[in-house]
């Protein structure tokens, strides 16, 4: 879920993107966007679905575009997880992903169009956590979320059962 103004968008192991108009309460499709496991929407109002191996975004002209695909990824290059749990956004709204699978939390960096990872190990455990967020154990994460006055991303280590903090 994603509350955007007096919109809420939905989507998750659907086909389909799903908004749901507050003010009227009608539901309507997304037309032409896939959906996928998680969704956000930036103040310009840009709708993010991750879901599979890919991040799309959905402009508001309308045009979808696929800004990372882990199965054309070359082998140097991060890649998406099956399972994108949890979209969000940092300060310069760059796409911040909880990697479920993948145990770890991700970055779209859109002004590079690069894929880099932000927390976690890509190991599943518990341990690293007194040292760089790069060498923390995670356990599905299912959601990250940034904090704009201190400047902390904050994670939610789900089968850990725990939330992390990471400090500017």
């Amino acid at each position: 879920l994603w509350l955007s103004g007096d919109r809420l968008y939905m989507t998750g192991f659907s086909a389909a993107v799903r908004v749901l108009d507050l003010k009227t309460g009608t539901i309507d499709r997304v037309k032409g966007l896939p959906g996928g496991r998680s969704v956000a929407v930036d103040s310009k109002g840009n709708v993010y679905v991750g879901g599979g191996t890919t991040l799309r975004v959905m402009r508001p002209d309308g045009k979808v575009e696929v800004l990372h695909d882990s199965k054309k990824a070359t082998a140097d290059e991060v890649k998406l997880g099956d399972n994108p749990k949890h979209l969000g956004f940092d300060a310069d709204e760059n796409v911040l992903i909880a990697d479920d699978f993948g145990h770890q939390i991700k970055k779209y960096v859109v002004a590079d169009r690069k894929l880099v990872v932000v927390a976690g190990s890509g190991k599943k455990g518990k341990a690293g956590l007194d040292g760089p967020p790069l060498a923390a154990e995670l356990d599905g994460p299912h959601a990250v979320y940034f904090h704009p006055p201190t400047k902390a991303i904050y994670i939610g280590d789900n089968r850990n059962k725990r939330v992390l903090k990471i400090e500017p």
